[in-house]
């Protein structure tokens, strides 16, 4: 159960608003032998933390993706037409 909670701790700092999802991404690779240790032994958890990852970071790229898009749009409103 500890490593459950520290894995996702870990996971939960990708919701901070203006993070540098470089360093959490870089934590749980360095942990990755936790997760693998679940996936060996516990494999019930393994796969509550990989939905909540999965879940976690589909939504950090949608978020990314939407404001990329919607930057993209105003750029074309904003340019000549020729």
């Amino acid at each position: 159960s500890k490593l459950r909670e520290f894995i996702l701790q870990k996971i939960y700092q990708f919701r901070k608003p203006m993070t540098n999802y470089e360093v959490p991404q870089n934590a749980l690779l360095r942990n990755r032998f936790f997760y693998e240790f679940l996936l060996n032994y516990d494999r019930q958890i393994s796969d509550e933390i990989r939905r909540e990852y999965l879940e976690t970071l589909g939504k950090v790229y949608f978020s990314y993706f939407k404001a990329y898009s919607s930057k993209l749009i105003k750029l074309q409103v904003k340019s000549p037409s020729m």
